[in-house]
């Protein structure tokens, strides 16, 4: 059954109809941000900015403190992996 969706609902229309939960949504947006940031062949330093920004903003869908340590470990991680695979 279709539901109405307010046209600027960021929230609604990509954590819940696009990835169907946050967690999900965060691994989705983690692996955005590692190929984006390797595609644009940014520095580690930069890189390691950018997850702490992600880490504050999406801290609400954290259900630990610690999540938001191995978000930023594994973004790192992410980003070098796929700075390897990634050709521009």
């Amino acid at each position: 059954m279709a539901e109405y969706v307010e046209p600027l609902a960021l929230e609604k229309i990509f954590v819940q109809i696009f990835a169907g939960s946050p967690d999900i949504f965060m691994a989705i947006a983690l692996a955005f941000l590692a190929g984006m940031a390797s595609y644009f062949r940014m520095t580690m330093t930069t890189l390691f900015f950018f997850l702490i920004l992600f880490v504050v903003m999406f801290s609400e869908y954290a259900p630990q403190p610690i999540v938001a340590f191995f978000a930023i470990i594994g973004g790192l991680v992410v980003g070098l992996v796929v700075s390897k695979l990634v050709e521009r």
